[in-house]
């Protein structure tokens, strides 16, 4: 496969993807809506009697339960499948409820399709667990940091399911937090590769780098936990890291565009997570209440997780027999 060879124009697709990002917006009107209040209201005073010395809520089914729902939960995901059933009979635009889309629930889980999808993308990263311990010699320096990541990248998505099947405070903040420690790590990785960092003549230099990462790390969680969780700064922390190992990969490509064979595989994987990213510009009421942009993110990064391991398996023996070779 040829690869083209306009570096600096994919650099600036791939930029602007990411970039692009910045500038989403979430609107949430439908739970400040008059009738979605006066709805919430009627059935926590009737069902879940609120109001009672003693409340006796109705039982909610068993299933409800197992995933921690409550009766003033459930009233607020009933009146908000309500109020956008009558909406789509009456042709109304549908709007969001607390920041997300009116999805339906599937035996208690709030987000079917990103628990699905977020559950096929940890294990695209599990399977090649095996791959990579025994198809990547254990002399080669990068092996260790392989291991590692896809270590870093199975927690992220485990969190990325626990969130997307029921919405509390902590599952936000894990989901986010393992999100932005797995760019965070992509980044120490994509560092490790290109300039050797593992090499023992280097460890000068990694040892800081890795306290330097740590640091940044543990100062930004901090700052979401212990004064306000700003979601534009997490989100341009985020994009701003990824932009950086973004642009670190297609440097390596670029340089080793005439040597290696597999040298516009990273470069594809950029293009590619960029262009999937991007779909969440495209936000749209779920398709058949469960389907969203931001599920179909998580569906299109699938592949590529295997696009980048078949690199990381190929360029992993090519190095070390380049480096053997002039040894």
């Amino acid at each position: 496969m040829a690869f083209p060879s306009s570096w600096r124009f994919l650099a600036l697709v791939a930029a602007v993807a990411s970039l692009a990002l910045l500038a989403l917006v979430a609107a949430s009107t439908g739970d400040r809506a008059q009738p979605f209040q006066i709805c919430v209201r009627n059935c926590e005073l009737d069902v879940c009697h609120v109001n009672d010395p003693n409340p006796t809520a109705e039982s909610l089914p068993r299933i409800l339960r197992v995933f921690f729902w409550t009766c003033p939960q459930n009233c607020r995901y009933e009146c908000m499948q309500a109020i956008t059933s009558t909406a789509q009979a009456r042709g109304e635009p549908i709007q969001q409820y607390y920041g997300k889309w009116p999805f339906y629930r599937l035996l208690g889980i709030q987000e079917p399709a990103s628990v699905l999808f977020s559950i096929l993308n940890g294990y695209a990263h599990y399977v090649h667990w095996r791959p990579v311990r025994e198809r990547v010699r254990r002399g080669y320096f990068m092996r260790p940091w392989y291991l590692a990541y896809i270590l870093v990248s199975c927690n992220t998505w485990v969190w990325s399911t626990v969130f997307h099947t029921r919405d509390f405070n902590w599952t936000e903040k894990m989901d986010y937090f393992s999100a932005g420690f797995s760019v965070l790590f992509m980044l120490l990785v994509a560092l490790v590769r290109t300039f050797r960092l593992s090499w023992p003549d280097r460890a000068t230099v990694l040892r800081p780098l890795v306290a330097v990462f740590l640091l940044a790390f543990g100062a930004h969680v901090a700052y979401l936990s212990l004064w306000r969780f700003d979601y534009g700064y997490n989100m341009l922390a985020n994009v701003l890291v990824g932009l950086l190992c973004n642009v670190v990969w297609i440097t390596w490509s670029f340089r080793n565009r005439h040597v290696h064979p597999a040298a516009w595989k990273p470069t594809l994987c950029v293009l590619l997570i960029s262009a999937a990213m991007s779909l969440e510009l495209f936000d749209f009421p779920p398709l058949f209440g469960i389907l969203d942009a931001h599920s179909l993110w998580h569906l299109a990064t699938i592949r590529i997780v295997y696009i980048f391991y078949a690199f990381l398996l190929q360029d992993a023996e090519w190095d070390y027999k380049q480096l053997h070779a002039k040894h």
